[in-house]
């Protein structure tokens, strides 16, 4: 269902309902940007993207007890809104890299990794949100994943795929 949200709010709301799932981990998680922007959006999908971002993270960014930082940016881009998620993990390989967004690919999975995790925010990025996903890492680095998608889902916008991993 879609709804109107105030993004960087909802996220930190997503945020405080994976508390539990933080305890015990050194990883901080902020949220910085446009604290005023709202957007007409399929808030649901929006909350799995918040939070699989962060349950990925755990697995593969901060393995072990490794400390870390992530921080979600909420940013208008004219009539777009853009979610861009960074942490300062381990990061990926230009491998991986390539992969992180096909089905049932994980480099965890004698852990208990699925491989859907990254497919899943691809698909309600491009599918639900009606946007776009961009990824980019190297290793020793960590991640920056931009989403954008429409502010206003009457807008009339390209729906060319800009979607990439580099």
């Amino acid at each position: 269902a879609r709804r109107r949200v105030c993004l960087a709010p909802y996220v930190e709301e997503v945020i405080a309902s994976l508390r539990p799932a933080l305890k015990g981990r050194s990883i901080d998680i902020s949220v910085a940007g446009d604290r005023t922007l709202e957007a007409d959006t399929a808030a649901g999908a929006l909350s799995q993207i918040v939070s699989n971002l962060i349950m990925n993270a755990l697995m593969h960014a901060f393995p072990g007890d490794r400390r870390g930082q992530i921080t979600f940016t909420v940013e208008r881009d004219g009539p777009l809104a853009r979610l861009r998620y960074r942490d300062d993990g381990v990061g990926m390989s230009a491998d991986v890299l390539k992969r992180a967004f096909e089905p049932f690919f994980t480099t965890k999975r004698a852990q208990g990794g699925s491989g859907l995790g990254m497919s899943i925010i691809y698909n309600l990025a491009t599918g639900t949100l009606r946007g776009a996903i961009k990824c980019q890492s190297s290793p020793g680095v960590g991640v920056q994943i931009d989403i954008e998608f429409p502010i206003d889902p009457a807008a009339d916008l390209p729906t060319a795929d800009r979607s990439v991993a580099s």
